[in-house]
């Protein structure tokens, strides 16, 4: 089966890459679709995000492929161009977005948010680690922790987007707040250190006492979280240690019969890739591995499944944010590194 396996993931990846080629914007940004409907099945909308393209390059750094190169680069001019002083960025790219009214898209302008500190690690992390000369941003970070030593996601005394008119849709957090998520990123930015020790410490005890479901802000899928925390730890965090055994277990009690989690590409690759950061792995792999090659498209995708998500009453809804080519990233994730395991 092995053998087999390795010829299928290897179809997979020329087909998936050519996908990301393919649909890669001129400037380097990997496109992030919008909608009301929770399944992003209907009424997707291109909207324009630095966020989206920063896990892209990343789970593209596990494929070698002389095409890889190519998107990788124009991805880090991508995100390397929507950095703003002093090296923060925000997760709506610069003037290519649309205004929402009353539940409608209605025209293309540029949106306004504030920076962040999770699109701020997670782009300073794919330019530091590939050679960018970011400036040192660490006192941003610093500047903006709660009194339990955790750090807050919107960086509010940041004015509003460089694009903002009175016809920009303007969107503001009424308060700030603490995402699992966000902290997972952070960690995997700054790392091990005496500023992000009470980070681990809160998430390790959040996955080992279950209460991490209403702790991830921002993501609907169960399965993101244990992803994030896990590759935060793969890239040096080893203070997430103790939660290892409990995210793995969280998985392998989740399989289906088919080798999926929740029918669902995207929860089923966030799996494979968790095991392969903790490198605890498992017969389980296998049977996941077929599930995603039965579900690739013929056009080389993964169907698009919500990434991320942001509950807005303003815009009469939750706005659930993902795209094809973010499903499709991480299931290459998931299968090269699975066919790297099977090589070794």
């Amino acid at each position: 089966m092995a053998v087999l396996l390795k010829h299928q993931t290897k179809d997979c990846l020329v087909k998936g890459l050519d996908f990301l080629l393919k649909n890669q914007l001129p400037h380097g940004e990997f496109k992030t679709f919008i909608s009301f409907n929770p399944k992003m099945q209907e009424n997707c909308q291109y909207i324009s995000t630095t966020y989206i393209t920063t896990f892209v390059f990343y789970s593209l750094s596990f494929i070698n492929n002389p095409k890889v190169n190519t998107i990788r680069n124009k991805a880090l001019q991508f995100l390397f161009q929507e950095m703003e002083s002093p090296a923060v960025w925000r997760f709506f790219g610069t003037n290519r977005n649309i205004k929402i009214s009353g539940g409608r898209f209605v025209y293309y302008t540029p949106i306004g948010i504030l920076p962040d500190l999770d699109d701020t690690a997670c782009a300073s992390f794919c330019l530091k680690s590939n050679g960018f000369n970011v400036p040192d941003n660490l006192d941003v970070f610093l500047n903006n922790i709660n009194n339990d030593g955790l750090f807050y996601t919107w960086l509010q005394d940041y004015p509003k987007h460089p694009e903002y008119t009175k016809r920009t849709h303007y969107i503001a957090p009424p308060e700030n707040d603490i995402c699992s998520g966000v902290l997972a990123n952070i960690l995997l930015y700054l790392g091990d250190n005496e500023s992000t020790q009470n980070v681990s410490n809160y998430l390790n005890q959040l996955i080992l006492e279950d209460k991490e479901a209403q702790s991830f802000i921002y993501f609907p899928n169960n399965f993101v979280l244990p992803y994030l925390i896990s590759r935060a730890y793969a890239n040096g965090a080893k203070s997430l240690q103790k939660s290892v055994g409990k995210n793995i277990e969280k998985i392998t009690n989740s399989l289906a019969n088919d080798g999926s989690i929740n029918q669902s590409p995207l929860s089923t690759a966030y799996a494979i890739c968790t095991a392969f950061n903790y490198g605890i792995l498992g017969d389980w792999l296998h049977q996941a591995i077929i599930y995603l090659s039965h579900t690739q498209s013929e056009n080389g995708s993964w169907f698009k499944e919500p990434m991320c998500l942001i509950e807005s009453e303003v815009d009469g809804g939750t706005l659930h944010y993902g795209s094809d080519e973010f499903t499709t990233a991480i299931c290459l994730e998931a299968l090269s590194r699975y066919e790297n395991w099977l090589q070794n």
